[in-house]
């Protein structure tokens, strides 16, 4: 419902001084942004998340019990609903602008994206994000959706367990 990441660098999750790299999620990406639930306005989770599309939908007077549905909002874009659109657009630019900034700042080798939003929207969203990342990235990184589904959060923590191992 948020968005994370992870820097892997030399086949090694980097963690960084405080333990926080890879905490995309709170990148500043729109300065007069929505606020986010780490206290802030714009960062990217607030932007482009489903926690912050939700949120946004809301203030235009739609209403969920719990978390919106992935499907829901492929279902929502495919009947051309003109606010879920509206928001769906804002948050593709926003992952457009994180991607494109971070691609400048580290240069890596690709992008692995995941979750539900990515599975339930699948390719139709991955080529928007690429263009949207193409307009702002010196240089195209090579984005791609993760082939671990529902299961990367596990493999992730088990991958980080066995790296804590061999410290």
């Amino acid at each position: 419902t948020g968005i994370g990441g992870a820097i892997i660098l030399n086949g090694a999750l980097y963690h960084g001084k405080h333990q926080i790299a890879g905490e995309i999620g709170h990148m500043k990406i729109k300065l007069d942004g929505p606020a986010c639930n780490c206290g802030e306005h714009g960062c990217l989770e607030a932007l482009a998340s489903k926690t912050g599309i939700q949120k946004m939908l809301e203030q235009k007077g739609y209403q969920f019990e719990g978390v919106v549905k992935s499907s829901w909002i492929r279902d929502q874009l495919a009947k051309n609903n003109p606010d879920v659109k509206a928001v769906f657009r804002l948050a593709t630019q926003a992952l457009g602008e994180g991607i494109g900034s971070l691609a400048n700042l580290i240069d890596p080798e690709a992008f692995i994206l995941g979750g539900g939003m990515i599975e339930a929207l699948g390719t139709n969203w991955l080529r928007r994000i690429k263009s949207q990342v193409k307009k702002r990235a010196l240089v195209m990184p090579v984005i791609k959706a993760s082939s671990l589904g529902d299961h990367a959060l596990l493999y992730g923590a088990v991958k980080l367990l066995m790296s804590a191992q061999k410290r």
